[in-house]
């Protein structure tokens, strides 16, 4: 982040320091004005250097050493100049590779009689920073399986019920490498050949059993209208979408 340091440079000009005639009738002096520099307080060492524009051999440098801590809350580089009226050009300089200033130079222009102001910015990129890189996997639970079961004698069925008899157990399988089956969120629903919502007639005793893989089912009741059913089964975590799988369930007459 950058730090900002401002340098602002105040051409104060005094009237009483204008032309004035002495007594003896010598030539008038040069008008002289005051330039007042000054540079918030710094992590570097500053230097700053005052030119006439138009008179190079006046040049004013003024070094603005570090400052390691603020004097309530103000610490500055404070230095008056009293320079010929003309148009100067302020350059900062710092010797530390890591700061430069906001333009090549500023200008400014005294005038006897007047304060002109100009800032003077200094951008400094000072010390390195670290990134740290943080990859974490997140793992959706999976469906690995569908099975059928008797629901009163625990024996191997299918997806095809008998109409009238045994209701049907169906069971599905879910792995989850980072969810206890106990914090994963799941349901079943069921909707008849004209799409019409019958889950709460269709199906009851909803279980989970946790384990790996974590086990989830319901009872298909057999007594149900024949027909084909489509049931679906849902699951998720609480850091991924919902995973679902759905499956045909045929009520079939049987003899």
């Amino acid at each position: 982040m950058a730090n900002r340091l401002v340098a602002v440079a105040l051409a104060l000009l005094s009237s009483a320091c204008g032309y004035s005639p002495s007594e003896s009738g010598a030539e008038p002096e040069q008008a002289l004005g005051s330039v007042r520099l000054r540079l918030g307080a710094t992590p570097v060492d500053v230097t700053l250097v005052v030119r006439n524009v138009f008179d190079h051999s006046q040049v004013r440098v003024v070094g603005c050493p570090k400052k390691d801590h603020l004097l309530d809350g103000h610490e500055f580089c404070d230095e008056l100049l009293v320079l010929p009226a003309g148009v100067y050009e302020v350059v900062v300089q710092s010797q530390d590779d890591q700061c430069e200033s906001d333009q090549s130079h500023y200008k400014a222009v005294v005038e006897e009689g007047r304060t002109v102001e100009i800032e003077v910015g200094l951008v400094c990129f000072l010390g390195n920073g670290g990134l740290d890189v943080v990859v974490v996997t997140e793992y959706s639970p999976r469906i690995t399986g569908i099975s059928f079961r008797t629901a009163a004698s625990d024996e191997p069925a299918t997806k095809y019920v008998c109409g009238g008899s045994d209701d049907v157990r169906v069971e599905v399988e879910v792995t989850d490498s980072d969810t206890p089956c106990s914090e994963l969120a799941w349901s079943f629903s069921a909707k008849d050949e004209l799409e019409v919502d019958v889950t709460s007639s269709l199906l009851s005793g909803l279980m989970s059993v946790p384990g790996d893989p974590c086990r989830f089912s319901a009872v298909i009741d057999a007594g149900a209208p024949l027909q084909d059913y489509r049931l679906t089964f849902m699951v998720s975590d609480a850091d991924s979408a919902p995973n679902a799988v759905t499956f045909l369930v045929h009520l079939i007459p049987c003899g």
